[in-house]
């Protein structure tokens, strides 16, 4: 049965998906990592296989996440809508995602994990490339992955870099242009680990 909480100013919701972990998959045959973890490829198929129900149901399936969080391992789905999104419409889809995963995924079978279902809130994700030219003029934090050469056999591994500034769009197609007070920054797309737009209400501009 779901839980409802509340985030973001909205009652998202949780359901989580009580199968236990079979005898462990092979990576090469599941789509999952020796540990039994998916790789990250995992977030990309459920977006390809929902996000196509979700236009059916009038909504815009945002962004796909899965992470291990200190609860266990959560997917996360964000959805909107131009009017807004309800309870309903959060409960809506969660209820025939799970199905839709499960049919659609061969790892996520053996998985046990939490489906979220949410609104993007304040802080949305930038889940698609198109996005960085939809919010542009808007402030935002964007994740990076480390500089080219860092390794794991570097003596200290620096940590992925996050740059906050106001987007400018898309240069070509794999560079996102970003304003970082007079310094403009060129990122490459296949670089950004995530990014959210910051204190986004639909209408104010920086």
């Amino acid at each position: 049965m779901p839980v409802f909480v509340f985030l973001n100013g909205i009652k998202p919701v949780k359901e989580k998906r009580n199968r236990k972990m079979k005898k462990e998959p092979k990576a090469a045959d599941k789509g999952v990592s020796e540990t039994g973890f998916p790789k990250p490829e995992f977030a990309d198929q459920v977006r390809r296989l929902i996000e196509p129900f979700c236009i059916a149901e009038g909504l815009e399936l945002v962004h796909a996440e899965f992470h291990r969080e200190p609860s266990g391992r959560v997917l996360r789905l964000y959805i909107d809508s131009p009017e807004g999104v309800t309870l309903d419409d959060c409960a809506r889809i969660s209820r025939q995602a799970g199905d839709i995963i499960d049919a659609g995924i061969d790892s996520a079978e053996d998985l046990s994990y939490h489906l979220e279902v949410s609104s993007p809130g304040p802080d949305r994700p930038l889940g698609k490339f198109d996005d960085f030219n939809r919010f542009k003029g808007n402030m935002a934090t964007i994740k990076i992955k480390p500089e080219i050469g860092d390794t794991d056999d570097s003596p200290k591994k620096k940590k992925n870099k996050i740059i906050r500034g106001v987007l400018e769009g898309i240069v070509d197609d794999e560079t996102v242009k970003i304003r970082v007070g007079d310094e403009m920054r060129n990122i490459h797309y296949k670089d950004i680990i995530r990014a959210n737009l910051v204190n986004y209400n639909g209408e104010l501009r920086c």
